[in-house]
């Protein structure tokens, strides 16, 4: 997301796959209204019949009314498979958000959920493992601010307090 001053609402979707064309789900995004059914397109043409695909869907959103911010939306680890489901999506989801905890210009909001004991998270033991060094030294992985949700709707402020719906 952009915040272009004097700018009506645009935006574009595509997919980062190592393929030659873009799906046809991809292109021009002219309302906020289609920006959920186009990642919804693009995720059935990716994973398709399969489960996961590490191919990135790049939703870029312009408007005055905008923050600037990148998010992305990692899968949730996984532990172990369902019948049908290949053990090498554990492999393939572990690596993925390896990389992003990995970067230098990554900040890690690890969601969990309130019905989990946060002493057993491993997406924050990892977190913490990795930022070693970093403002978050001395932190224990359960002594970091936490937010507990339980809800699937996250608020954030933006420093010109205005509500972001992420």
């Amino acid at each position: 997301m952009k915040r272009v001053q004097g700018k009506s609402f645009c935006g574009k979707v595509e997919v980062l796959w190592g393929e030659p064309h873009q799906p046809a789900a991809s292109g021009p995004i002219y309302s906020k209204v289609e920006v959920a059914a186009k990642i919804e397109q693009l995720t059935a043409v990716l994973i398709g019949d399969g489960e996961f695909s590490e191919a990135t869907i790049v939703v870029k959103l312009e408007a005055a009314d905008l923050p600037d911010l990148t998010i992305i939306d990692l899968p949730g680890l996984v532990r172990t498979t369902t019948a049908g489901q290949s053990k090498s999506i554990i492999a393939q989801v572990d690596g993925l958000v390896q990389r992003y905890l990995e970067s230098e210009r990554t900040i890690v909001l690890c969601v969990v959920p309130a019905n989990v004991d946060i002493a057993t998270s491993d997406i924050l033991e990892r977190a913490h493992k990795v930022r070693a060094g970093s403002i978050f030294d001395g932190y224990g992985a359960c002594d970091w601010p936490l937010v507990r949700v339980s809800f699937f709707l996250i608020g954030a402020r933006t420093n010109k307090d205005k509500h972001v719906t992420l």
